[in-house]
């Protein structure tokens, strides 16, 4: 009986690392999020009103998240650099 026991563990536990495996992978493909130019940015509905901000403190070369230009005009508006 003991070593049916050791074998149930065994497959208990390849079947949790198999779950936080998949789970981990999950979070990790919601976790990407998509990249704009500042073209693309400075066009947008979205900042409007903050395309002056934009073009000053944007990069033509690179690509941005939306969390990142909100981050960028957050950081502006209270006065950094």
């Amino acid at each position: 009986m003991a070593a049916r026991k050791k074998t149930e563990t065994v497959e208990v536990t390849e079947q949790v690392v198999e779950a936080e495996a998949a789970v981990t992978n999950e979070t990790v493909e919601q976790a990407v999020e998509n990249t704009f130019s500042k073209a693309k940015l400075v066009g947008s509905k979205r900042f409007a009103n903050r395309r002056d901000i934009l073009n000053v403190k944007l990069k033509n070369d690179k690509q941005y998240t939306i969390s990142e230009v909100e981050a960028i005009i957050a950081e502006f508006e209270k006065g950094g650099k």
